[in-house]
Order: structure tokens, then C-alpha cells, then sequence
């Protein structure tokens, strides 16, 4: 009887492990998305969640900048954070942003230099990355560069196309866009 008992314990046991590596895995998506449809009712500007990550990957870059003494695995490992960083923004502002400034806000002229302007961002990224796998040693003048570029593009979306949007947007459409940058950005893992 203590063999049967001992198998059945074993049973219940072993039959734990395996759902908590279930839940470990289902749950953290599961509890994310209900706090992002959480935020999302709650958040109704998608532009000041734009703004706060360009100040989070502005942040990034100075820290990038003012590594001149740091190791270079320091710095990839910073600009790949980076890296991560703008690509989950510009894909929110490629998907769902721009195409309402162009299709809401009849704004094609905007949104086609925005979309030219990240272009132009990819570009510098690409040399950075390139500089410092490499270990070029006028790596900071390709981040100085792709700095500025990134810096005009900021002002130029914090300054003239945010303002534009959210005049002709309504509440509940910028509500919808918050949920809608929020999926999209979840996207890239």
C-alpha cells in the first residue's frame, strides 16, 4: 500500500511541475495583454507613450555617446538594446500611426517624410552597428550622426505631426490607437 501511495504522490507531484511549466509559459502573455487592455482603457494619448520612448532611446544614445572609455561588448550590448528599442517603436509608427496620418488626417505629404525619415534612421543604425562590430574607431562620429538624425526626427513628430493628429483625432479614435501601438509593439519579442 505504501508503494501505491508513494506511486500516486510521485503521480501528483510530477503532474505539478508540468502545469506549472505550463502556466510559467501561458501566463506572463496572458497577464500582460489583460494589462495592456487595462492601460489602453485608461491611456488615451498614443502620442505621449511616443514621446516617453523617444526619450528612452534619446537617453540610450547619450549613454552610447559618452562610452567612449567602456568596453566595446558594453557598447554593442547597449546599441542592440537600442536597436530593440526603435524597432518595436518604428513598427508601431510604421503600422499604425502613419497610416492614420495619411488616411485620417489626409496628411500624405507628413506621412511620406516620416516614413523617408526612418529610412534615413536605419541607415545610420546600420552604420553604428557596423562600426562597432568592427570595432571602427570613429564609431561615436556614426553615433553622433545617427543622433541628430534621430533628434530632427523626434522634433519634427513632437512638434508638427503629433499636435496634427491630435487635433483631428477624437478621444475614443486615440484610445484605439493606444491599444493598437501597444499590440503592434508587442510584436517584437
Amino acid at each position: 500500500m505504501a508503494t501505491q501511495t508513494m506511486s500516486l504522490w510521485e503521480s501528483a507531484v510530477a503532474f505539478g511541475e508540468r502545469t506549472m511549466g505550463f502556466a510559467r509559459r501561458i501566463l506572463p502573455p496572458l497577464v500582460a495583454d489583460t494589462a495592456a487592455a487595462v492601460r489602453g482603457m485608461v491611456a488615451t494619448d498614443p502620442f505621449e507613450r511616443l514621446i516617453q520612448e523617444h526619450r528612452q532611446v534619446d537617453a540610450m544614445l547619450q549613454r552610447l555617446t559618452d562610452g567612449i572609455d567602456a568596453p566595446n561588448a558594453w557598447r554593442i550590448a547597449l546599441f542592440m538594446r537600442f536597436k530593440r528599442a526603435m524597432t518595436k517603436h518604428s513598427l508601431a509608427e510604421e503600422d499604425i500611426v502613419y497610416p492614420a496620418l495619411h488616411d485620417e488626417v489626409r496628411d500624405q505629404k507628413g506621412s511620406k517624410s516620416l516614413y523617408e525619415e526612418h529610412a534615413e534612421i536605419k541607415i545610420h543604425m546600420a552604420e553604428v552597428e557596423h562600426a562597432l562590430l568592427n570595432e571602427d574607431p570613429q564609431w561615436r562620429r556614426h553615433v553622433r550622426s545617427l543622433h541628430e538624425v534621430l533628434a530632427r526626427h523626434m522634433r519634427h513628430e513632437e512638434e508638427e505631426e503629433f499636435p496634427k493628429m491630435r487635433s483631428v483625432l477624437g478621444e475614443e479614435r486615440q484610445r484605439t490607437m493606444s491599444a493598437e501601438i501597444r499590440r503592434e509593439e508587442r510584436m517584437v519579442i
